[in-house]
C-alpha cells in the first residue's frame, strides 16, 4: 500500500488502494520500502516508526524491516 507524509507522521493514501489492508487488528507490517526520489524517505520513515532491526539496499530502493507490526503506527487514511 501507499502512504503519503502528513502533519502527524504517514497515513495510508487512498488512491486505488483497499483500505482494510491497513487494518491492523487484520493485518500486519513490519517492512517499509522507499524509492529515490519520493516524498517519504528512509529518515522520513525513521522518524515515524523509529529505528528499523535490519536495512537491506537494492538497486535503489531501501527496505527497511522492524520488529513490530508497522500499521498501528499509521495515521488515519487522507485522500
Amino acid at each position: 500500500g501507499s502512504v503519503k507524509l502528513t502533519g502527524r507522521g504517514l497515513s495510508p493514501w487512498h488512491w486505488n488502494e483497499d483500505m482494510r489492508l491497513f487494518r491492523a487488528s487484520d493485518h500486519s507490517a513490519n517492512f517499509f520500502i522507499t524509492v529515490p526520489g519520493e516524498q517519504v524517505t528512509p529518515a522520513r520513515a525513521r522518524a515515524a516508526f523509529g529505528p528499523p532491526a535490519r536495512v537491506y539496499h537494492f538497486r535503489g530502493y531501501t527496505i527497511m524491516v522492524w520488529n513490530e507490526n508497522l500499521l498501528r503506527q499509521l495515521g488515519p487514511p487522507v485522500g
